[in-house]
């Protein structure tokens, strides 16, 4: 057995390098401070993004790419069906009318993982 020493707290944990009992790596937990951070990069990151979207394109910055070719007839046929076919189905779903009241039509329950034997 080799004395690992735990970061921690500072304390040894005896461990068997070879051992098959070996507890699997548990993630690190996040620190509040950094995710104060995350929220308030993400928030700095939304709010910039219509302004530096509004900026001129500098100089030298990477061309447009070209154009992707057009879709041959028969695929752009089956496209226009399919969005035919969902503005149908749309239509049909939105249109329906729920009296006041009624029961709701499902739950989302998540399940629990299954344990491997």
């Amino acid at each position: 057995m080799t004395q690992h020493e735990d970061r921690r707290d500072g304390d040894a944990i005896p461990h068997d390098e070879g051992s098959e009992h070996d507890p699997a790596p548990r993630p690190r937990a996040i620190t509040r401070r950094r995710f104060v951070g995350l929220i308030a990069a993400g928030a700095g990151a939304t709010l910039a993004a219509p302004v530096l979207a509004a900026a001129p394109a500098r100089r030298g910055a990477a061309r447009a790419a070209p154009d992707a070719a057009a879709p041959s007839p028969k695929v752009a046929k089956g496209l226009a069906e399919q969005r035919e076919s969902l503005d149908k189905t749309l239509k049909i779903i939105r249109g329906f009318e729920l009296p006041p009241g009624s029961e709701q039509g499902f739950a989302f329950r998540p399940l629990s993982p299954r344990r491997k034997p």
